[in-house]
Order: C-alpha cells, then sequence, then structure tokens
C-alpha cells in the first residue's frame, strides 16, 4: 500500500506518539514518582539539557560537513561524516522521546494532585466564610 503525503505525516506522527507513550509506560513503571511539579520540573529540565547537548553535536558535526564541502573531501569522508549525523539524529530521537515521556509522567501523576489542591482550597474558602458568618466559639468554658 503506497501513501501519500498527508497519509504518511499521520503515519508517522501515530508511531512517535506510541514511542512516547510506551517510554511514559517503562517510566512509569520502573522509576520513583514525583513528589510534586518542581520535582517534574528537574528531572524534564534534566532531560531536556541533555536533549539540548545532542542537538549541539549535531550542529556540530554539520559545520564540519560543511567544512568538507569547502575543502573538496573525498566521498568516503562524507559518507562516514554522513552516518555519525544520522546516528546522533537517533540520539536526539531518543532524549527527545525522554522529554515527552518525563511530561507525560508528570501529568498522569500530579493531576490528580492539582484537583485535590483546587478542592482543599474551595473547602478553605467556604470555611472562611462560614467562620464569618459564624465564628466558632470555645464551649469548653
Amino acid at each position: 500500500m503506497v501513501l501519500n503525503e498527508a497519509e504518511y505525516e499521520m503515519y508517522i506522527d501515530q508511531k512517535v506518539k506510541n514511542l512516547i507513550q510506551d517510554e511514559t509506560a517503562r517510566i512509569i513503571d520502573n522509576r520513583r514518582p514525583f513528589v510534586d511539579w518542581a520535582d517534574a520540573y528537574s528531572i524534564l529540565k534534566e532531560e531536556i539539557e541533555e536533549t539540548l547537548e545532542e542537538v549541539i553535536e549535531l550542529l556540530d558535526n554539520l559545520d564540519k560537513y560543511w567544512n568538507m564541502v569547502k575543502l573538496d573531501a573525498p566521498n568516503v569522508e562524507f559518507v562516514e561524516r554522513l552516518k555519525v549525523i544520522g546516528f546522533i539524529t537517533e540520539r536526539i530521537i531518543h532524549e527527545a522521546k525522554q522529554v515527552g515521556a518525563v511530561s507525560n509522567k508528570a501529568i498522569d501523576q500530579l493531576q490528580d494532585n492539582a484537583d485535590i489542591d483546587i478542592i482543599i482550597q474551595k473547602l478553605e474558602q467556604m470555611l472562611k466564610e462560614r467562620n464569618k458568618k459564624a465564628p466558632i466559639t470555645d464551649q469548653s468554658k
């Protein structure tokens, strides 16, 4: 079956989503749960930094490739440099997949806490309003 461009893009998008979902399930099962949003931030930041390190390495290799173009390097050197660029691209995808998975994990584990926080805030507000109408007095005297 031959896919047109739009179908192929949808197919690849789904593959990426599946990859991230699989990684999300893996890290939920094999890593400690997040304590709070700040905890998730620290892990997310680490994963993004690792992704950026790979992107910087990719850009360095692109510069090396361009220098090879300017020097009219032999074909074998271009092939080797492009293999390196391809390998780094795979590492970027791996790191980016972890960014998505950590984001999903944070939502999965902390979203209910956010709902609980809202409920607690509403209850506290209701108690304040009730106390304004009928302050609680000490009944022991």
